[in-house]
């Protein structure tokens, strides 16, 4: 009797899993858009990692103002940017110098520098933060601070010196080929 019992139970058990169907569910169209748009975020957060530990790679400022609360200028000369490279750093920037109670005057920082002093590469949460500082160009004490957003590939670049008011620069970051 038990062994009718079993034997019942498990073909009645047999039967009900065959009897399931399967539910296939296709994804909508703006899902597989969204699912697109965050694989192609993953990518760019890696190629830009990838571009800052490699030290290659160029900022192209569109904007600066010296800060604070200065006006802003628009940048239309492709050629001003700043290349960093692992054997050298090429610094060609539009530059604004203003001394106490004095007019700014503007002018151009260009200079290649084959050593930087205190280079560092800072990942953060949204991007990385390059720091470094150089005397190369003047005798004055220049600091350089890039902080890169690797989604959008954008940067802000602060130029600071203990002479004058710090300038900021924003613009894009690319790879050098």
């Amino acid at each position: 009797m038990k062994n009718l019992l079993l034997l019942m139970a498990t073909s009645l058990f047999g039967l009900s899993v065959s009897a399931q169907t399967v539910t296939i569910v296709v994804p909508d169209a703006d899902y597989v858009a969204r699912r697109i748009e965050r694989v192609q975020a993953r990518a760019d957060i890696k190629m830009m990692d990838s571009v800052v530990m490699s030290k290659g790679f160029v900022f192209t400022p569109d904007q600066f103002q010296q800060m604070p609360a200065g006006m802003p200028h628009m940048i239309y000369n492709p050629n001003f940017k700043l290349t960093i490279k692992p054997s050298y750093v090429d610094v060609d920037l539009p530059y604004i110098q203003n001394n106490e109670g004095l007019a700014p005057v503007m002018t151009t920082l260009n200079a290649i520098m084959p050593q930087v002093s205190q280079y560092s590469a800072v990942q953060t949460k949204d991007g990385w933060t390059v720091t470094f500082k150089t005397n190369a160009m003047t005798e004055y004490n220049y600091t350089f601070t890039l902080t890169i957003t690797s989604i959008t590939q954008e940067g802000v670049l602060t130029i600071e010196t203990d002479q004058f008011n710090p300038v900021t620069y924003q613009g894009t970051i690319s790879k050098l080929y």
